[in-house]
This record gives structure tokens, sequence and C-alpha cells, in this order.
């Protein structure tokens, strides 16, 4: 008997240690930092960037080439954030906000090429916890979008960009949504939510089921943790609570095979925006890469929106 009981108790001490050990490890996969060589990893071996990658990688080659001064600026909690400017001799400026866990000069390379071409200047920032940014965890859009708002007073004031378009994926576009609602709408030309999500609930929700992963056994254990390290709660914020109080004008773009940030979030996000707005959905674009997909036809759409012109 005795025997049996250290068995089951020693069974049940293991089962609580690799519990705890899951928790900890689905909280580092989503809240802690990546290097950036194994981002860059992940776009080397993902079948879904095979028909974009050399494209992809191409405008990543040409930012890295191309002049630019590096700038920083310090966070509301004194973290050094990291950021790249192309000035092209422009007066207004395109501010390019990346997601989690990825890197910038990849997911913009082919965009802001064409937005250069348009009359920009560029600022891509490293976020926090990313890159060349500081920063121990990522809060999905809450801490960031105070930092999207240092970013904006840092070009109106130091850059002296007289009109700025605003350009996130993913995280970047919810971090610019939730800092639209405290930004001047004559200053913000327009911001283009690539890939965006509605909350970090429903994210973290829909990443779990798709991928049959039992969330109920551990969700309760990293919710807690992410409020404990980070003081964010899932709940912390809806995506389009802030998007029925925004001013800015929103042009909404996501791939018909993004399985992270579905059409179901875009729509959802579209419908409940106040704003002038637009959207467009492309077909077999996946997760980041719908304005690369698109092409010109895509980008062309954004910008007869900004520019508020007809298609």
């Amino acid at each position: 008997m005795i025997i049996a009981i250290i068995v089951i108790a020693s069974l049940l001490v293991l089962f609580l240690l690799s519990h705890l050990l899951v928790i900890y490890l689905v909280f580092r996969k989503f809240f802690c930092r990546i290097p950036l060589d194994k981002i860059d990893k992940i776009y080397d071996k993902n079948p879904i960037y095979d028909d974009s990658r050399e494209e992809i990688y191409a405008g990543k080659d040409f930012l890295l080439k191309e002049k630019h001064l590096e700038v920083e600026i310090t966070s509301f909690d004194n973290l050094k954030l990291k950021g790249y400017f192309y000035d092209y001799g422009f007066d207004r400026c395109a501010l390019l906000v990346h997601g989690t866990h990825s890197d910038p000069f990849l997911l913009f390379g082919v965009e802001g090429q064409r937005l250069a071409k348009d009359g920009y200047n560029l600022l891509i920032v490293d976020l926090r916890t990313h890159n060349q940014s500081e920063g121990k965890y990522i809060s999905y859009g809450k801490y960031e979008a105070k930092d999207i708002l240092d970013w904006v007073k840092y070009i109106k004031e130091e850059l002296h960009q007289k009109s700025l378009l605003m350009y996130g994926m993913s995280m970047g576009a919810v971090g610019i949504t939730l800092a639209s609602i405290e930004l001047d709408e004559n200053y913000i030309e327009g911001m283009v939510l690539d890939c965006g999500y509605t909350s970090i609930d429903d994210l973290v929700n829909h990443l779990t089921t798709s991928q049959h992963i039992p969330s109920f056994l551990f969700l309760g254990g990293v919710k807690f943790l992410a409020k404990h390290f980070i003081n964010v709660s899932f709940d912390d914020f809806v995506t389009s609570d802030y998007l029925e109080k925004t001013k800015i004008p929103a042009f909404f773009i996501s791939g018909t095979l993004d399985k992270v940030a579905t059409k179901e979030f875009l729509m959802n996000n579209y419908n409940k925006c106040a704003s002038r707005k637009d959207y467009l959905l492309i077909e077999g674009a996946a997760h980041t890469l719908a304005s690369v997909v698109g092409g010109e036809n895509a980008h062309n759409r954004i910008m007869n929106f900004i520019n508020n012109r007809k298609v």
C-alpha cells in the first residue's frame, strides 16, 4: 500500500511539474523575445513563403543597403526603442510597425519601396522586445500603442514631417488602432491595418483551437503569468472598441489564407470601425503577405483610399 501511494504521489508530482513546464513554455512562446536570426529561419522553412520568398528578401536587401539614419526614443517605462529613418527629401512620412516575432525589414521591404516612390519618407521601428529595442515582454498592443504615440510625436517634432501615414501588420495594426483614438486626425493621413486581430483572448483561443491544443489545461496558467509579470490581461482591450471611437481613416487588408488573423477578424474590425474605411481581401495570401501577393494593384487601392480618390 505504501509503495502504491508513493508511486501515485510521484506520478502526480511528475504530472504537475510537466504541466507547469508546458505553461511556462507557452508563456515564453507568446510573450518573450525571439532572436532575429531565428525569426528569419521561419521565412526560410515555412512553405507559405515559397512563392514570395525571393521578393521579400530582395525587399529587405534593398532597405538594408539604402542610406538611413538609426534613431532612438525612450519609452514611458524607460526602454530604449530603435527606429530606422529613410529620408528621401519629402515632407510626409510612413510609420511602418511590424507584428509579433517578426523582422520589420522582411515585412516592409516590398511595400516600403512602393511608398517611397509615392512620396513618403519611411520610419521603420523595432517594437519593444524585438530586434534592437529593449524590453523583456510583449504586450500584444497594450504598451506598444503608447510607444507608437511616442514615435508619432518624434516624427512630428524631431523629424519635422508635416503629415503621417501609419501602416501596421498584425500586432502593429492593433497597436496603431489603440493609439489612433489619441491622434490628431488632421495630422494623420490614414492607417493601413494589415491582418490585425480583435483581442489577445480571441487570438490565443483561435491559435490554440486551430492547432488542436487543449488550451483549457494551461491557458489559465498562461493568463496568470501574463498578469503577474507583464500586467496584461487577455481582456485588457478589444480592438473594435477603439475602432468605434477612431476618427482616423482606416484601410483593412488581409489574405484569404491567413490562419492567424482570419477573415472573420478583419470583417469584425471593419464593421465596427466608425471612421472612413475600406477593405481588401487578397486571394491566396497568408499572414502578413497580403501586400506582397496583392502587388501594385493592392498598393494602388490603398493609396487611392489614403488620397481619397475614387477607384
